[in-house]
């Protein structure tokens, strides 16, 4: 039978992305009889969901100013308008704390945090093939890392190189990867050629779709998921290519009954800049860009 792999980064990828995508996940649940996870990535998923976690809990910290004080004259106190940009004005400092309350409840309490208990139901479903790492594993991750060999990057950690690993030493299946790593995707060939050494297994292809995946195995999903799909992945590179920081989560994928007038105010304070600034020297001289 043929086996999907889930990166971490694609579990992690939807706290970045919008409620809806959430469907994706929902989908992909139906081929649990399908998904072969090494244990690491179950693992690096609960630590790296903690971490992005906190972060948004800071991006939603107390603001250390508040804005300046309204302009507010007799003339201007006698406006119908002024009264309601008052109101506006406290309400926005009220939902910032809210938000800041609910995304502590979720760090402490997982089990209000809508896209981990889909996760987990995947994770801990009978039907997934779990594969463990052991020490052996993780001697062989270390000298592919110190050898350069991909998957991996250049950081101290070899999470890559044990998910790697493992699937040489335990895996029995022909398998389609799902990444976002673009030391995978980067690296198909030469993957293939190492994985493929097995004659009694294949690495289909390594694509950054669960859609794909899903259409590999012989079904063709629903339209809707492969546009919801297409869009997530659309907004994830133009963040990265706007050089935009991962911690700047929208917060309705963390918790789904946020209201509609407190998400409105949510998107009026919070908005994804839309320009970067960047600075060059050339001939001795600061030049300053904007994208």
């Amino acid at each position: 039978m043929k086996k999907i792999v889930i990166d971490t980064n694609i579990f992690l990828n939807f706290y970045d992305t919008n409620i809806e995508t959430h469907k994706v996940l929902k989908e992909l649940q139906k081929y649990t009889t399908y998904l072969l996870l090494p244990n690491l990535v179950i693992e690096e998923f609960l630590r790296n969901k903690n971490r992005l976690l906190d972060n948004l809990i800071q991006l939603y910290k107390k603001p250390d100013e508040k804005p300046k004080s309204f302009h507010n004259s007799a003339l201007i106190q006698s406006l119908s308008e002024y009264e309601s940009l008052v109101k506006a004005k406290n309400n926005y400092f009220k939902q910032i704390d809210k938000i800041r309350s609910k995304l502590n409840e979720i760090r402490q309490n997982p089990n209000k945090d809508t896209l981990y208990l889909t996760v987990s139901e995947i994770f801990n479903s009978n039907d997934v093939e779990i594969l463990e790492y052991d020490d052996e594993i993780i001697s062989k991750a270390h000298q592919r890392s110190l050898l350069g060999n991909p998957p991996g990057s250049d950081q101290d950690k070899i999470g890559d190189e044990v998910i790697w690993e493992t699937l040489l030493m335990k895996s029995k299946s022909d398998i389609i990867i799902v990444t976002r790593d673009k030391s995978y995707l980067n690296n198909i060939d030469l993957l293939k050629k190492e994985y493929n050494k097995e004659q009694s297994r294949h690495l289909i292809d390594i694509t950054e779709k669960i859609s794909d995946a899903i259409k590999l195995i012989g079904v063709e999903p629903p339209e809707e998921i492969i546009e919801l799909e297409n869009d997530q992945i659309d907004y994830i590179h133009e963040r990265q290519e706007r050089l935009m920081p991962s911690s700047i989560t929208p917060i309705s994928s963390i918790f789904g009954d946020l209201t509609k007038e407190d998400y409105n105010l949510y998107k009026s304070f919070f908005k994804y800049p839309t320009t970067f600034t960047s600075t060059a020297v050339v001939n001795g001289t600061e030049q300053r860009t904007e994208k």
